[in-house]
C-alpha cells in the first residue's frame, strides 16, 4: 500500500498506509508505526475511512487529518456540513478499530473553514502549549489553531502554489509540497523559495513527496 503522510515524535514514525486494512475494516487506512531503524512496532491503528489526508504529532498524542464527511454515521450522525475531521489520537489509548464508533469518542477540531479540503497538518511547539498548522488542499490558505481548535491565524499565501500534498514546520518556516516540489514560506504566508528534493545517492528529483517532517532538536 501506498504512504502518505509522516510523524515523528523524534523517536519513532508514525506513517499513513492508503487503503491496507483488511477484514472487517477492508478498504480503510491505517497509521503505521516505526521504530528509529525503521522495524515497525506496535498495533497498527485502523482509521475510520479511506480518507487520511495527513497526520502530526504533538502532545503524546496523534492528531489524524480525516477528509471524509462521515454523514450518518457514528461520527457525523446528523450530517453536519464539515468536509474534514482533525481526531487527538492519545498514543496511549488509540482507537480498537475503524468503526466510527471507536472513533466518535474521540476530541476533534477543524480549521477555522470547516468547508475546506485539508491536505497537511503539522506542529508549532510542543507539549500542551504547542500549536497546530493546517494547509488547504489548493495551497491558498494556512491556518494555525489551537489544540482545542481555537483560531490564531488565518494566512493567505502570495507567490503561487499548485496544491499541497504535504506540510511541515521547520523552525520559523513552513514547508509544503506539490509533486516533486517543495516550497518554503514565513508564516506570514510569502513564498520564500521553490526546490527539489533528490534521492540521497544523487540522481533525478523524487517524483512525488506524499509526506514530510523534521525531527525536533
Amino acid at each position: 500500500a501506498a504512504p502518505r503522510g509522516i510523524a515523528t515524535d523524534g523517536t519513532d514514525f508514525w506513517i499513513i498506509s492508503d487503503n491496507s486494512a483488511t477484514g472487517a475494516d477492508s478498504g480503510k487506512d491505517r497509521i503505521l508505526r516505526f521504530a528509529s531503524d525503521l522495524s515497525a512496532t506496535g498495533t497498527p491503528i485502523i482509521a475510520p475511512s479511506s480518507n487520511i489526508e495527513a497526520i502530526a504529532f504533538l502532545d503524546d498524542s496523534l492528531w489524524v487529518v480525516d477528509g471524509d464527511s462521515h454523514c450518518g454515521d457514528d461520527i457525523n450522525p446528523v450530517c453536519q456540513n464539515k468536509n474534514h475531521f482533525i481526531f487527538e489520537v492519545p498514543i496511549a489509548s488509540p482507537p480498537a478499530s475503524g468503526d466510527p464508533a471507536d472513533w466518535s469518542g474521540f476530541s476533534r477540531v477543524f480549521a477555522p473553514d470547516s468547508f475546506a479540503n485539508i491536505t497537511g497538518i503539522t506542529v508549532d511547539g510542543s507539549g500542551s502549549a504547542g500549536t497546530l498548522w493546517l494547509a488547504r488542499s489548493d495551497g491558498f490558505e494556512f491556518y494555525n489553531i489551537t489544540q482545542s481548535g481555537t483560531s490564531l491565524d488565518t494566512v493567505f499565501t502570495s507567490g503561487g502554489v499548485s496544491g499541497v500534498d504535504s506540510f511541515a514546520l521547520s523552525g520559523e518556516f513552513l514547508y509544503s509540497s506539490k509533486g516533486s516540489t517543495v516550497t518554503q514560506w514565513t508564516k506570514t504566508g510569502t513564498k520564500v523559495q521553490d526546490f527539489s528534493i533528490v534521492n540521497e545517492t544523487g540522481g533525478a528529483p523524487i517524483s512525488s513527496i506524499s509526506g514530510m517532517t523534521f525531527k525536533p532538536v
